[in-house]
């Protein structure tokens, strides 16, 4: 999706260009491409197939370029707003994500049940989360007790709230100790995302062990103000007519964030000036997780590091260009042990930007639980449309 960036937003901000789609069941490429950007994959196993859904009617905000979507045009009850949904056990909103239904052998629907702030098209979070659960759901019960080591996922195009997302899994090899998977999420038959899902069968016992430690004196949750009571004071004090009816357009959020730039014992009118980077940020589920399936809890971290992560090329910048549109490309995630998240578990995430340059800029991110071990390292490349001040 495309993001254009405002003080205090805090967006997912992965915007999507447009791209063609176009297949060739004779060589059984796929290709991408759009003016400035192109891609192809080839599939050895299939020829891709994909089903046509049904078209929904999208209410946009009337904000200009942010085509947002009601609540109940995508789908979404008005009354599940506090993010919890009775009919569903229990489970929050944004657990409802990882139920993916399976309507074929290797193909599954996901849905739309929850969406932060600021995603005006599909977050790409979700996109990354469900082809990880769906690349899981395709393993046998042999290869089960392996555990997702790393995902790569490329944007292709955007994607959208208002229609569900189809996942096609290619199972491109198991073996011992590694299984791997290409996941294809796709609406009204173009992919809008790919991904390469790797497996591993954990090696407890190896005694070959290190990391680099989480940055210490890190401000604490509670000596941060939660990012959006900032955002509602931003937009209520500051914000326009329009964008303030753009904002509460948005649904409840199912996280916390805290940014180590908001402490506590600073002025708000001081904070609601500070650019928010999201360059370190804690992070926590307002609702803990029902599932005690290790897949799912794999899942939502996976969730966790597209928030934010972008901003840092835009952050590193700040004072010598305007950068009012911007968008991702690609999703690297490592994850470097299994973790299994707590009721009351907070992560640190860390990103920072070592390069940008001929419109595109490097994001790198380490997840850190509280306690100071690292659970994750991430990458994401994003273009940028930039000019001077």
């Amino acid at each position: 999706m495309r993001w254009r960036c405002s003080p205090l937003a805090f967006s997912p901000h992965i915007s999507y260009s447009r791209r063609m789609i176009s297949h060739c069941p004779t060589h059984e490429i796929a290709h991408a491409h759009n003016r400035n950007y192109c891609m192809s994959t080839a599939t050895s196993s299939r020829i891709h197939k994909f089903v046509q859904l049904p078209k929904h009617r999208c209410l946009h905000s009337g904000h200009p370029h942010r085509p947002t979507c009601t609540m109940e045009a995508r789908g979404l009850s008005t009354s599940a707003r506090d993010g919890h949904d009775s009919s569903s056990n229990g489970k929050s909103l944004l657990e409802q994500l990882f139920d993916l239904e399976e309507i074929d052998e290797n193909r599954y629907r996901g849905r739309t049940t929850w969406y932060p702030f600021g995603a005006t098209y599909t977050y790409g979070g979700q996109a990354i989360a469900q082809s990880m659960m769906a690349a899981g759901l395709s393993l046998v019960s042999e290869h089960r007790d392996k555990i997702i080591n790393s995902v790569h996922t490329y944007f292709v195009r955007h994607g959208t709230h208002d229609q569900d997302i189809m996942y096609e899994v290619d199972d491109v090899r198991d073996g011992k100790n590694y299984s791997t998977r290409r996941v294809d999420a796709s609406q009204n038959g173009r992919i809008f995302c790919t991904s390469i899902i790797s497996f591993h069968r954990h090696d407890a016992s190896s005694p070959m062990e290190h990391q680099d430690e989480m940055p210490a004196d890190m401000p604490q949750p509670d000596e941060l103000y939660e990012t959006t009571h900032l955002r509602k004071k931003y937009f209520e004090s500051r914000g326009s007519a329009d964008q303030l009816a753009w904002y509460r357009r948005f649904p409840d959020d199912q996280l916390h964030y805290r940014n180590i730039l908001h402490p506590k014992d600073m002025p708000i009118d001081e904070l609601l000036s500070v650019d928010e980077s999201g360059i370190t940020m804690w992070q926590q589920l307002k609702q803990p997780l029902v599932s005690r399936s290790h897949l799912v809890h794999q899942c939502m971290l996976g969730y966790l590091t597209d928030l934010g992560i972008c901003r840092s090329a835009v952050s590193r910048n700040r004072s010598l260009v305007k950068v009012p549109m911007f968008t991702s490309l690609d999703h690297t995630i490592w994850f470097h042990r299994p973790a299994m998240i707590a009721d009351d578990d907070w992560f640190l995430y860390q990103t920072q930007s070592p390069v940008s340059a001929g419109g595109r800029g490097l994001n790198l991110g380490r997840l850190f639980s509280k306690d100071g071990v690292l659970l994750a390292s991430t990458a994401q490349e994003g273009a940028y449309r930039a000019s001077k001040l």
